[in-house]
């Protein structure tokens, strides 16, 4: 009962949609090189019909059906174009797909079947269902009519024609469930496989983020700020260097931890007024943030409120009022060496900032 359970799950069940979209990019790429080597095919039928005709039917019943292919693939080709330049465009071209395999399979069929009437091996509805199993990724709920469906009416045309007398009928449904298991196991093993590529990229996505974070503030590192440079050019910038004053006398009047909780303190006051995505730790005690496409008026604004969080830190244990010094730089980054510039003026009015201070009372 726990089997039956399980496969009935496996043929009704729903895919995870990030799973989902990636089957359904995949079958995208995949649907264009079969549509593109289906119009080669028919393009070449067509050549040769037309010099040499086929030795078995009229030339004219050939150039037809491969020109009906011919169609068939390159509607599909130039629907799917139009779709992909339009946003939003997974219902549409999740419906063009399901009527281009419709056509296909519906002509595969009655070409194999006009075959089969003159005594000609019926292998077109083969190769198109072979295309559709081997390379295509369709969840068993789809698969199942896909496969079956086409092999039932190519039967009941065959049997309504000659009893079917033509096909051993067991070699015909050993067949049909070949395609039909290809289709079920390729199935799984693509969901295995995204799945594995989900799971990597997200693994990946929290690595990535570990390696650009401050463990100890929470900012971005100096990683991180090499990756953001791509980011900022072409905009105008606000740079504002941050420096903890006598940063190091926290560390020897109240000890190494206390001296952490005051750094991580203006940190949070950092992130807190201009965001994390904007505010680096440069180095040590030093701070940075960089906010491209800024409005002077609501930068003065944002300055003015962290300088009252600052103002406003408490820490247990702690008798010296905080305060930082800071430097504020503006300008345009054209090239790296713009940011490096603004950085060195931002670094050398902070410094210039750091001489009115207020003193350190023992």
């Amino acid at each position: 009962m726990k089997y039956i359970k399980n496969i009935c799950a496996f043929l009704t069940g729903i895919p995870d949609k990030e799973i989902s979209q990636r089957a359904f990019e995949e079958n995208i790429k995949v649907l264009r090189i079969i549509t593109y080597a289906f119009l080669l095919a028919e393009v070449t039928a067509i050549g040769i019909f037309a010099v040499h005709g086929n030795g078995h039917y009229l030339r004219d019943i050939s150039i037809l059906y491969s020109g009906m292919g011919f169609l068939i693939n390159m509607l599909y080709l130039v629907c799917d174009r139009i779709a992909e330049r339009q946003k939003n465009n997974s219902v549409k071209r999740t419906i063009i797909q399901t009527v281009y395999l419709i056509a296909i399979i519906s002509l595969g069929v009655r070409i194999s079947i006009f075959h089969y009437t003159k005594g000609i091996q019926a292998i077109i509805l083969y190769l198109v269902m072979f295309s559709i199993v081997c390379f295509i990724t369709l969840p068993p709920r789809c698969s199942t009519p896909v496969v079956v469906i086409p092999f039932v009416v190519f039967y009941y045309l065959m049997y309504r024609y000659d009893k079917a007398i033509g096909m051993i009928t067991v070699n015909y449904i050993c067949l049909a469930m070949t395609c039909l298991l290809s289709t079920y196991m390729r199935y799984s093993f693509k969901v295995n496989a995204f799945s594995r590529m989900v799971d990597l990229e997200k693994i990946n996505l929290v690595l990535g983020m570990e390696s650009r974070r401050d463990k100890m503030t929470g900012l971005r590192n100096r990683l991180a700020l090499s990756d953001d440079y791509n980011s900022y050019k072409d905009r105008n910038l606000f740079i504002m260097m941050v420096d903890i004053d006598y940063f190091k006398q926290y560390n020897d009047t109240y000890g190494h931890l206390k001296g952490d909780e005051v750094l991580k303190s203006i940190a949070n006051a950092l992130i807190e007024t201009f965001s994390f995505k904007y505010s680096y730790r440069f180095g040590g005690d030093e701070l940075m943030v960089i906010i491209p496409d800024h409005d002077t008026a609501q930068i003065r604004e944002m300055v003015a409120s962290w300088l009252s969080m600052v103002e406003s830190i408490r820490i247990e244990g702690v008798d010296h009022q905080i305060t930082c010094s800071y430097g504020c730089a503006y300008g345009k980054m054209t090239k790296n060496e713009d940011l490096i510039e603004m950085q060195r003026q931002a670094d050398e009015r902070l410094y210039e900032s750091k001489k009115h201070r207020p003193e350190w009372k023992k």
